[in-house]
């Protein structure tokens, strides 16, 4: 009896050390390091690459750079309006619990966003009235006009997820938060105003001061 109550107890030892060791927290903290990448959906589909450091068992310092771009799906033919968003910050995580893997943070970081706006018109030799103004003189051919704008500055977020662990870890969340710009050039008034185009682009670039990310990223700890 002694001596399987002696191996019940090293047993029930052993299994809880086990279990301690495989608890999030833990992982956090004996592994400290963190590479990957990361998938983002949300006013159009992007990628970024991350760096993970744990603090300790519930903070995390999450570094990354990410890049989403958003095509106009409206536009026919050759033209088209593509809008770049890129945002490299880092994010303080705080996971309440050791126990499980969801955490909520938040960061900020520089930000930056372009739109380039392809046009390529027919300007009508009948019917004149349809063509835009820019098609004056030009009746009976193509004009062609590429639009840019951009913008620069810093952004404040928060971000609330899960992540996985045990040596290949995964992190599912999102991000929202406001910009805050410093320098802009606004060309969507040079638009041709052609079919949907123009109006198209303004909403568009208002979407460019606008920070709303879900993502899902894919890492290795060491």
């Amino acid at each position: 009896m002694k001596i399987k109550s002696l191996l019940f107890a090293l047993s029930f030892i052993f299994l809880t050390q086990v279990g301690l060791a495989q608890s999030p927290g833990s992982f956090r903290s004996n592994e400290t390091h963190g590479l990957g990448f990361s998938i983002i959906g949300g006013g159009g589909l992007g990628s970024s690459i991350f760096y993970d450091f744990a603090i300790n068992s519930e903070l995390q310092a999450h570094f990354f750079a990410s890049t989403v771009t958003d095509v106009g799906a409206s536009f026919f033919e050759n033209n088209s309006s593509t809008l770049k968003k890129n945002l490299a910050g880092v994010t303080l995580r705080i996971f309440p619990s050791e126990e499980f893997g969801f955490f909520i943070g938040i960061g900020a970081g520089a930000y930056s966003a372009s739109q380039t706006v392809e046009q390529d018109i027919y300007c009508y030799s009948y019917y004149t009235s349809s063509n835009p103004a820019e098609c004056s003189g030009y009746e009976g051919t193509r004009i062609k006009q590429t639009t840019e704008s951009e913008l620069s500055g810093s952004a404040g977020f928060g971000e609330i997820g899960w992540q996985g662990y045990d040596g290949y870890y995964f992190t599912i969340g999102s991000r929202g938060g406001s910009i805050s710009v410093s320098e802009e050039i606004d060309n969507t008034n040079n638009i041709i105003d052609s079919s949907n185009h123009k109006e198209y682009a303004k909403e568009q670039w208002k979407t460019a001061k606008l920070l709303s990310q879900g993502y899902i990223s894919f890492g290795w700890h060491f």
